[in-house]
């Protein structure tokens, strides 16, 4: 239990029912196609989403009262707000870095990384859920925005490559 007073399951339920009640109020189509009701929801969430997981990875940045804060974010964003995952309103859901190195092993639960450092991706290969911290590709390096890696903020991947489209504006 953290400094919050909140377990990590009850911070992980307070996520879930957040996550689907904001996707019932902005997309209220997607709880009758994919859950059939917002309850089924939230059940969903807690069971597959790997949030609980999360907090296990070695060298994660994951913590309850980061979640809490991402929790309150999503409640008092609008729709539009969170359609557009707006970078300012949901400042405290935006995945931060963990401690491991480039070329550390690392484990993939789908959260972008949360164990590997500033800007890592852990790239994992077969059917796994293990894998290997690479750090983003810069300016004309290989690039893979699937399994990694990705490029750097102000590039593009394109035809494999990462491209700026112009580097005198990134310096």
């Amino acid at each position: 239990m953290e400094a919050s007073g909140k377990d990590i399951t009850t911070a992980c339920k307070e996520y879930a029912v957040a996550e689907c009640h904001k996707i019932a109020q902005c997309n209220p189509w997607l709880i009758a196609a994919y859950f059939e009701d917002e309850a089924a929801c939230v059940k969903r969430y807690e069971t597959t989403s790997g949030c609980t997981a999360r907090f296990a990875l070695r060298g994660t940045s994951q913590t309850v009262a980061g979640l809490a804060a991402c929790t309150s974010a999503l409640t008092s964003s609008t729709c539009a707000e969170w359609l557009d995952l707006d970078p300012t309103a949901l400042a405290a859901c935006a995945a931060k870095p963990g401690a491991l190195a480039d070329g550390a092993g690392c484990g993939n639960d789908g959260s972008a990384g949360i164990d590997c450092a500033v800007g890592g991706f852990c790239r994992i290969t077969g059917s796994g859920t293990q894998g290997t911290c690479v750090l983003p590709a810069k300016d004309g390096q290989a690039c893979d925005d699937q399994d990694g890696p990705s490029c750097l903020p102000w590039a593009t991947c394109m035809g494999g490559l990462c491209k700026v489209s112009d580097p005198a504006a990134c310096r």
